[in-house]
């Protein structure tokens, strides 16, 4: 009844798309299930030219839709069935969640895929091959893989990729794993041309041409791991005839990456230090790209650079594997000419050129938000955003202005995220797009900022004691890189952490929690005042406060010290109706230090210093190894804060808020209208329609996938221009 219900629908929407262009274009495919997304490229010239396609699925209907990625913006739609009310579907396995197709590298470096997509199901045997020939797109073969095997495999499929045919007619080779009780399994299969798949359509079994599947030659796995990322990866230009070249990326107790040549002869398994597991798995074709470098301190030269196809694997790092999580979360890439993690563009030589051999590129992420999928394409262009840095250096050293990155990035790195954002990275020099890298006119580039204010216990600003700020009551310092946006708040006579309200032992003492935040040290002190309340709520104050004249530190394991008053309690205020009271900042360290995340920090007077350190978030231009540095430090120079030149009251804030001028190239969607249900984000692929580049991501959320024109959007928004829903 459910699909019916859906036809109808379907039908209904198409009848009415007759009235107008526009309505046409809204019409809708009934996707249910959009887990996963493959696009198949074609030649833009030829017999075989044509607009490249995009296979979608719909895992509830157990079918794959395709979107023609048509020049015209208005025509792209899901291709019609022959029924030209209904959108095409092909029907495959049950649930398939997970898509891959053929590719290979040609001799240029350049990404060719064949005409073949795959589709699997978690935890099946199964296998669908479906031909992607624009007069065909149908099922041509459903494998199980125990057959393949010859029974040698009963487990289920979880990891699949698929090397084209060097030459039209030839055949693809499929990589598959399989997961064993004894452990995780490698196997290839060599099928029959597409040609030859497609003409065997609706023979029976033993009519077909057989497909047998052997265990992958080269790579032994260990039992404990299980196989979770293939991808096939560029080949030696120089090697002809070439079996292939896998990536592995395997799960476990010993899981790792693998770089696996399959040449019988020369060949071999080479491993991959991501520093952990990766769960998915991206390379790219071959790139060239200007770099201008300054050869003498008054020469500089154009020299063009070269990467090779497949020099970088990126990965997503798996944050399970970690015991902090945060420090690894995000992409990484490892050179697979070392074997090791890959080095970003943050280091200089001695005349400021770039020097990409000196520093370790960190894990690229963006705040909470974990990838959901990962792309990366050669020479594509993405809108620039104000504050962006160049990424070479100024030919001309006489322009004083602004420098930014050109429109076209020689790498560019595409991540939807689970907090529905998605971020674009620099995938040539392994840094963030930073959209923040704007200071003002007279302020040192690369450097942190802060403003500071004075206000009252209202929030009204306080007018500064130096208006011109050149002696600053309270002093910040930070490192680009380390420290983030936050606000620092300095509240004079402050109340205590824990000490907002406590209640009055029987006979009268003061007892209080002497280190009330973990790992801030000891809090109370003398001069400290004491004052005495009706209620545990903060009721009525009395009007007299006293001060602390000593503190007893706590005897293990007790860990509350006494505050022994400096004189007799207020007669005005008996025990009998002030059974409660609080403690606030007095003395030497009138002012209490918190912080936007932190309740308490430190306690801080006239010549006092609170400071720590940090790890770098990301590399600044320039960094010098480091793995932490300055995060923050606040000091309070000048004269007795409680001086009345100063006149400072209780509840007077100085307010520190620091800028780190560092966002990373980000967008969200606004969820209006037909992008209401675009929360969630899946896999991504990028596509180039008549010079346009845009990206394509599946959103589970929606039940569709979302069209995102790259020089159309605008970071740290929420983005409705530029983006088109297909449904």
């Amino acid at each position: 009844m459910k699909r019916l219900i859906v036809s109808l629908m379907v039908v209904a929407g198409a009848l009415l798309s007759a009235c107008t262009e526009e309505e046409e274009f809204l019409q809708t495919a009934g996707l249910a299930g959009t887990y996963d997304v493959a696009l198949v490229s074609y030649p833009k010239e030829g017999a075989e030219a044509g607009p490249d396609l995009l296979f979608v699925t719909s895992a509830d209907n157990n079918e794959l839709r395709v979107l023609s990625l048509e020049e015209r913006p208005e025509e792209r739609r899901f291709i019609r069935a022959p029924n030209p009310l209904q959108p095409l579907a092909i029907p495959v396995l049950p649930r398939p969640q997970a898509l891959t197709r053929d590719v290979r590298y040609d001799a240029s470096g350049n990404e060719q895929t064949g005409r073949l997509v795959f589709a699997r199901s978690s935890g099946s045997t199964q296998i669908s091959v479906v031909s992607a020939q624009r007069d065909v797109l149908r099922e041509v073969r459903r494998m199980d893989t125990t057959r393949l095997t010859q029974g040698a495999s009963v487990g289920p499929v979880t990891a699949f990729a698929a090397r084209a045919p060097e030459e039209q007619g030839g055949a693809t080779t499929l990589f598959f794993a399989t997961q064993e009780t004894t452990g995780a399994r490698l196997w290839s299969a060599t099928l029959p041309a597409r040609t030859v798949l497609e003409g065997e359509v609706g023979l029976n079994e033993e009519a077909r041409t057989e497909i047998v599947a052997t265990p992958l030659p080269v790579l032994t796995l260990p039992a404990s791991v299980a196989v979770n990322a293939l991808l096939v990866m560029p080949e030696p230009a120089d090697v002809p005839s070439h079996p292939g070249v896998l990536a592995v990326a395997t799960r476990g107790a010993a899981g790792t990456v693998y770089r696996v040549d399959l040449r019988p002869v020369g060949g071999g398994v080479q491993e991959l230090n991501f520093g952990g597991q990766v769960l998915q798995l991206a390379t790219h074709g071959q790139v060239d790209y200007q770099e201008v470098r300054q050869i003498t301190s008054d020469t500089r030269r154009e020299e063009t650079e070269r990467v090779e196809a497949g020099r970088y694997l990126y990965g997503i790092l798996d944050p399970s594997s970690c015991g902090v999580p945060a420090q690894c979360t995000g992409v990484l890439a490892v050179d697979t000419r070392t074997g090791r993690v890959a080095k970003d563009a943050s280091g200089r030589d001695a005349l400021g050129n770039v020097d990409r051999t000196l520093n370790d590129m960190l894990p690229l992420s963006a705040g909470s938000g974990l990838p959901t999928g990962l792309s990366v394409v050669t020479q594509r262009n993405l809108r620039v955003q104000a504050g962006e840095a160049a990424d070479r250096l100024d030919p001309d050293p006489g322009v004083t202005a602004t420098r930014q990155r050109g429109l076209t990035l020689p790498l560019l790195g595409i991540v939807p995220l689970s907090n529905g954002t998605i971020l674009f990275f620099d995938a040539l020099n392994m840094l963030h797009l930073n959209v923040d890298a704007i200071w003002a006119s007279g302020v040192e580039k690369n450097t942190v900022t802060s403003t500071l204010t004075l206000t009252n216990a209202q929030g009204v600003a306080r007018a500064p004691r130096d208006p011109r700020n050149a002696n600053p009551d309270v002093v910040f310092n930070g490192t680009f890189g380390v420290t983030r946006d936050q606000t620092y708040v300095l509240t004079y006579q402050g109340l205590l952490p824990g000490m907002a309200s406590v209640q009055r032992q029987t006979d009268g003492a003061f007892l209080v929690p002497y280190v009330p935040r973990a790992g801030k040290g000891p809090v109370p002190q003398p001069g400290d005042l004491i004052t005495l309340l009706t209620a545990a709520t903060g009721g009525q104050a009395c009007a007299t406060e006293v001060r602390v004249l000593s503190v007893q530190a706590p005897v293990a394991p007790a860990t509350q010290a006494t505050l022994v008053p400096s004189g007799d309690l207020p007669e005005g205020c008996p025990y009998a109706d002030y059974k409660y009271f609080q403690v606030r900042a007095g003395g030497a360290q009138p002012l209490v230090l918190s912080s936007g995340s932190e309740d308490y920090l430190a306690r801080l007077g006239t010549g006092g210093e609170y400071s720590r350190t940090g790890p770098y978030f990301f590399h600044p231009p320039g960094y010098t190894g480091l793995s932490e540095n300055l995060d923050v430090r606040i000091s309070v120079p000048g004269e007795r804060l409680d001086d009345p030149q100063i006149g400072l009251t209780r509840g007077d804030r100085y307010v520190v808020t620091t800028d780190g001028h560092f966002y990373p190239y980000l967008i969200s969607v606004e969820l209006i209208g037909s992008l209401f249900f675009f929360r969630l984000p899946g896999s991504v692929v990028q596509a180039t329609v008549d010079g346009v580049d845009y990206a394509y991501i599946a959103y589970p959320s929606a039940n569709g996938v979302l069209e995102v024109e790259l020089t159309n959007i605008t970071a740290g928004v929420a983005n409705r221009f530029g983006l088109t829903p297909f449904l």
